[in-house]
């Protein structure tokens, strides 16, 4: 269970449910939307990369508890968790008003349990998945930006999601095969 939940986060299921999804909102003629969305996924994997490439000292150290971990700061799956599902709930949100503008805490619910999942596993500290959720906030704050620039109406919130989650199913089927990069 924690490592399906972990799994979430998955760099290549993140990249395919991107790829996929943007692809659908330029199709559906939201350019701006587009853009927020790409771009706010791509700070946080550049970022996330950059920090890891400064930062991290690859192997496994001991915990107090004689437990390995690995030094891979910051949690990679917990920034694109937060970026994917915080972008998409700032979508649903903004589209759907009324109820849909409690998704961003289903979403940051959601990242959270990536995080929690992560360290449950011993792939990360707390301190690494505290960062990669604050580092993650780029994606939604960029999507917010993008979708209130939108000149064109959205779709409607619920079929948003059903072509998101669609997006997410085709991403865990086929992930993108660049490997645990973000780890």
């Amino acid at each position: 269970m924690i490592d399906a939940v972990a799994a979430l986060g998955n760099p290549g299921l993140c990249a395919t449910t991107v790829v996929l999804f943007a692809l659908w909102l330029w199709l559906a003629g939201l350019p701006r939307m587009v853009f927020g969305f790409t771009l706010g996924f791509a700070l946080v994997g550049l970022a996330t990369l950059a920090l890891k490439w400064l930062v991290a000292t690859p192997g496994a150290t001991l915990w107090p508890d004689g437990a390995l971990v690995s030094q891979y700061f910051p949690s990679g799956h917990t920034a694109l968790a937060t970026a994917i599902y915080g972008s998409l709930a700032m979508a649903l949100a903004y589209a759907g008003g009324g109820r849909w503008r409690y998704t961003p805490v289903f979403a940051l619910v959601l990242a959270g349990a990536v995080a929690v999942a992560r360290v449950a596993a011993r792939a990360h500290p707390a301190g690494d998945v505290l960062a990669g959720m604050t580092i993650g906030m780029i994606g939604p704050a960029s999507t917010y930006l993008g979708v209130i620039r939108e000149v064109g109406p959205l779709p409607a919130a619920g079929r948003i999601l059903g072509v998101f989650l669609t997006t997410l199913l085709l991403g865990w089927l086929l992930p993108a095969p660049i490997g645990d990069l973000l780890h």
